[in-house]
């Protein structure tokens, strides 16, 4: 997950944002807004991260105060049902991959958001060691296989380009062999450590013990088998039920740019790579595989060890987002976190506290269990919730969905105490109007105008100025 430090700006629709939200006297204020921390934002697009996280830096404390003042971190993590998917791509909406036969002589058109029938919300059933795709609400959601394509009568050929649904390099959610796919920080409901996966038995959920009534795994060394419905013929009007069969999933593309325009075409030369011990080693040119005995040339072993913890630690947006804020607050010290959900969609509302050392136990654990229990689907009320978190740090009104002032007393260090809300999303949001106005230009506050100033109101960046030019709280 990359971010980019930055305040409030104009930020609408397809974005995530964190936002400082100030309740420190005038004093304090003058030195957060020196030492920097206090008027930062940041702005994070969901990318998997693969490394331990680093500790974050904020500056706590002024050089007036004696003691420092644990700031407060409140994670509101996108739990919509487009963070259960498993592609991300700049073409199409909402970064998923469209299969459009109107650009040759067809007459339709189909989105797809996974490269595997192994998400949670779709419906797949298990048949002896293969997957198969049965509901009719998600069948049309699987990209086919080339293969698959390629023997059906009405389309002969890889024409879409669907290879590039299994190319890091296109779709950024898919297994990269130059990267080292480690473990989520952290134990599972039982308090197990996560650590690597068996590719025979890779978990859809890591979280779930195995005794749960809702674990599910893969055999990642067998074939798959599912139906990618409604697949728009390419030269002529309708569209096809297309039965992948015989599909390895242990599988990565690589890339050629044949026209040399910096894009991924579909018609650009690629490569399958299939991890079999009889196409070991595997040759990368990063040198940051140190998962392996040689970093430029893996065995077998060692790249299908790295993707089954891809597969099961990241192959997911949600997956993504769980990895990059369990690594941060596994590692984090000296402030206190809350973490919560667009729908708390499986109690995960965890209210701000101190966080100790190990994060198998205490309120690091809590917070923890509360992430990794979050289960994806419905909307994307962005605004709503993050005005939540706002309302929360605002300790006169309050949220509905944490309880409690999170700001400690004046006695404490209140006054001068940092106060952020970091929102993780995966794009476009939706949901009803938060009902601040244009706060960029309401005349509320000093910031208004340019360069934050824009023509739209109640946009997420609205929202986050609301709360970010006044004082919350009068400790």
């Amino acid at each position: 997950m990359k971010a980019v430090h930055t305040v409030p700006s104009k930020i609408a629709r397809g974005h995530t944002i964190a936002s400082p939200l100030r309740s420190t006297a005038e004093k304090c204020l003058r030195f957060a807004r020196k030492g920097g921390a206090a008027v930062l934002a940041a702005l994070l697009v969901l990318v998997p991260i693969t490394g331990a996280a680093a500790p974050l830096n904020l500056a706590n404390s002024p050089l007036f105060l004696a003691t420092s003042v644990e700031p407060n971190i409140t994670f509101v993590n996108d739990d919509s049902g487009s963070m259960d998917w498993g592609i991300m791509v700049v073409q199409g909406g909402e970064g998923t991959m469209v299969l459009d036969g109107r650009q040759f002589s067809g007459d339709r058109r189909q989105r797809y958001v996974h490269v595997f029938c192994m998400s949670d919300n779709n419906d797949c059933t298990l048949d002896g060691d293969k997957w198969d795709n049965s509901s009719e609400w998600d069948r049309h959601e699987i990209v086919p296989s080339v293969a698959a394509l390629v023997a059906h009568a009405k389309h002969k050929a890889d024409v879409y380009g669907v290879w590039r649904a299994r190319f890091s390099g296109f779709n950024a959610m898919y297994y990269n062999p130059e990267v080292t796919y480690t473990p989520w920080a952290g134990v599972n409901e039982v308090g197990a450590p996560y650590g690597n996966v068996d590719p025979t038995e890779a978990p859809l959920d890591p979280y779930l013990d195995e005794d749960n009534d809702d674990y599910r795994e893969a055999d990642l060394e067998n074939d798959f088998e599912w139906i990618s419905d409604d697949v728009p013929r390419p030269f002529e009007s309708g569209s096809d039920d297309i039965l992948v069969q015989n599909y390895y999933p242990a599988r990565y593309y690589l890339w050629t740019d044949t026209n040399t325009n910096g894009l991924v075409d579909a018609t650009d030369a690629h490569t399958l790579v299939e991890i079999r011990s009889s196409n070991e080693p595997y040759v990368h040119t990063s040198g940051d595989r140190a998962d392996c005995g040689n970093a430029l040339a893996c065995t077998y072993e060692e790249e299908m060890q790295n993707f089954a913890n891809w597969f099961s630690y990241y192959h997911r947006r949600e997956h993504a987002a769980k990895n990059a804020i369990g690594k941060f607050s596994a590692a984090a010290n000296g402030v206190r976190l809350a973490y919560g959900t667009l729908h708390d969609n499986n109690n995960n509302i965890i209210d701000i506290a101190s966080m100790n050392p190990d994060p198998a136990s205490g309120n690091k654990r809590a917070l923890l269990d509360g992430l990794y229990r979050t289960q994806s689907t419905g909307g994307t009320p962005l605004r709503r919730t993050l005005a939540e978190a706002g309302d929360y740090y605002e300790c006169s009104v309050g949220s509905s969905l944490w309880s409690g002032c999170p700001i400690l007393p004046a006695a404490s260090g209140g006054a001068c105490q940092q106060n952020f809300a970091v929102l993780m999303t995966d794009g476009f949001w939706n949901g009803s109007n938060p009902g601040v106005s244009n706060t960029d230009i309401d005349g509320a506050g000093s910031f208004d105008g340019p360069p934050y100033e824009d023509s739209v109101s109640n946009t997420l960046a609205d929202v986050a100025m609301h709360y970010y030019e006044r004082d919350l709280d009068t400790v």
